[in-house]
């Protein structure tokens, strides 16, 4: 809760307060960080915030290229995966209340690296892009499916990569053999 997180940078001021050069280094989302930030200064403590931008849509592009490793980036590639970026940029103009918000809601979705990582995986996956392309359109998967499509890859990278490889071996490391089955 907000009380105890508080309690928490009031810890962070008193170790800060006893240290010369950088004492400590906090990672998270905006929202927590700039509450974080404000906290800080208010308290005093000398401190930066430092945000990690979302890629624009060419970086994109340049991520997913990297990740899917294709070197021939072949033409079917290249209008499967813009197929989805496109696709994905309509389902944002097309919604009334996203798209006369900040206009940027599309951008920083498209240019969130898990985003990018579940496309590339998409793209990996499959292999056969012209085949992919014509599930796509044959399925009209565009809009608000393409994005639970995208959805879904991120909750199963999400469940692999943090949970069953990291969590789960931490916790159950010291729990007795009757009860890790």
């Amino acid at each position: 809760n907000e009380n105890a997180f508080n309690a928490f940078l009031d810890d962070v001021c008193k170790i800060s307060s006893k240290s010369s050069g950088t004492p400590f280094i906090l990672l998270g989302r905006n929202q927590i960080l700039e509450h974080t930030y404000l906290y800080l200064l208010e308290k005093k403590v000398d401190t930066s915030l430092l945000k990690i931008e979302p890629f624009t849509k060419d970086q994109a592009k340049e991520f997913i290229d990297f990740k899917v490793n294709e070197l021939k980036f072949n033409n079917e590639y290249k209008i499967v995966r813009n197929y989805i970026i496109d696709s994905l940029k309509s389902f944002f103009d097309s919604t009334s209340s996203i798209a006369h918000s900040t206009g940027t809601e599309y951008e920083k979705f498209i240019g969130y690296a898990p985003v990018l990582s579940a496309i590339s995986t998409l793209l990996i996956n499959e292999g056969n892009y012209n085949k992919l392309l014509n599930n796509l359109r044959e399925k009209e998967l565009e809009g608000i499916d393409l994005i639970c499509t995208i959805i879904e890859y991120i909750l199963e990278r999400e469940k692999y990569e943090k949970v069953e490889k990291l969590v789960i071996p931490e916790i159950s490391q010291n729990v007795g053999k009757s009860l890790k089955n």
